[in-house]
């Protein structure tokens, strides 16, 4: 799954207008307990939007006027159980809005079915994300996922790690602000961590890949983010993998951070 801790990220399907402010893509396997063709996945998509340029309803962002794609394979693609014979589209509904923040997230689940030992990357790329601090418009994301359903050692698929945190989150002006990233997994014993988001044989970040706009000082200590802005009133972007250390990297997550003031939780 991927996600994106902002300070603030944002872009869009066309380069007309930022509107995007991040999110994540997570999957799951239906039945954890499979172990044979085809495998029931699940797989959301959660999205931040720039509101009200895009509108709360169904069908974000179509139903603004903005343009669609589908989740497109970016790497390991010989070997993507099926899934290019039925792609799925990037469509979500809003599910919560704040005029206030004026950010919109929205949400869809879809259940697909793969070849077991599937064993692939899938992404939600585009640019046009809003000026972060230090830096101009038009940078370009990438929400990477690797789907993964080779079979464990204990004879069943995987199943990724889970990582939630609120977005975007408030930090203290010249304050040591430490956020923590919680994540669980279903699989006992495995050893969960998180480290930052790259771009290299796999895109996992593009324009958003740390240091980027950061301040210096911003340390990450397995998942635990340190932060301090000088700089009251801006918006910064975070990209991070969280994983597993018996395999391979599952989860991207990108979010966003605001440093001065207040910020006030989504309207549902």
């Amino acid at each position: 799954m991927i996600i994106w801790l902002l300070f603030l990220s944002f872009s869009s399907i066309f380069v007309d207008a930022a509107h995007f402010n991040g999110g994540t893509i997570a999957w799951a396997p239906i039945d954890i307990n499979s172990n044979s063709s085809p495998v029931a996945i699940s797989i959301t998509q959660t999205y931040s939007w720039s509101y009200p340029l895009i509108t709360c309803t169904t069908n974000v962002p179509v139903s603004s006027g903005k343009g669609d794609a589908n989740l497109t394979c970016i790497a390991n693609c010989s070997t993507d159980g099926g899934y290019s014979s039925a792609p799925i589209d990037i469509l979500t509904d809003c599910t919560s809005s704040s005029s206030t923040l004026g950010m919109m997230k929205s949400e869809r689940t879809v259940n697909i079915t793969l070849n077991i030992g599937a064993y692939f990357y899938l992404a939600y790329q585009d640019s046009a994300w809003r000026s972060l601090y230090n830096t101009t418009g038009s940078l370009d994301w990438s929400i990477a996922t690797l789907i993964d359903l080779r079979l464990r050692s204990d004879g069943i698929v995987n199943t990724p790690p889970v990582a939630n945190v609120l977005s975007p989150q408030y930090v203290i002006v010249n304050t040591t602000n430490l956020i923590n990233i919680p994540v669980s997994d279903v699989n006992v014993g495995d050893d969960l961590r998180c480290r930052w988001a790259i771009n290299g044989i796999v895109n996992e970040c593009s324009s958003i890949c740390y240091p980027g706009a950061l301040p210096n000082n911003t340390i990450l200590s397995n998942c635990t983010l340190s932060f301090m802005s000088i700089v009251p009133g801006v918006w910064y972007s975070v990209a991070l993998q969280v994983f597993v250390t018996t395999n391979t990297r599952i989860l991207c997550y990108q979010n966003i951070f605001y440093s001065g003031r207040r910020l006030h939780k989504y309207n549902k």
